[in-house]
């Protein structure tokens, strides 16, 4: 497609495009890569110490949580 251009500036914005295209593609795969690890060591740090976790903290179900004010039935 390229080749087909007439025009050189035809050339140069798709050449601009490809290079802005690589450095999208590039930036995506190294931001997936430094979450990967920063997930990896709190699941490293979960299982040896026990402090941290992914997801949802555990609650206690409602018939245990008190309102204030409230005096226990």
């Amino acid at each position: 497609m390229v080749g087909q251009l007439p025009s050189e500036t035809g050339r140069a914005a798709c050449g601009v495009v490809a290079a802005v295209l690589a450095a999208l593609a590039g930036a995506v795969t190294a931001f997936e890569a430094l979450i990967g690890f920063a997930t990896q060591i709190f699941r490293v740090e979960n299982g040896q110490w026990g402090q941290l976790m992914i997801g949802e903290a555990h609650q206690p179900p409602p018939s245990a949580q008190t309102v204030p004010g409230e005096s226990g039935s």
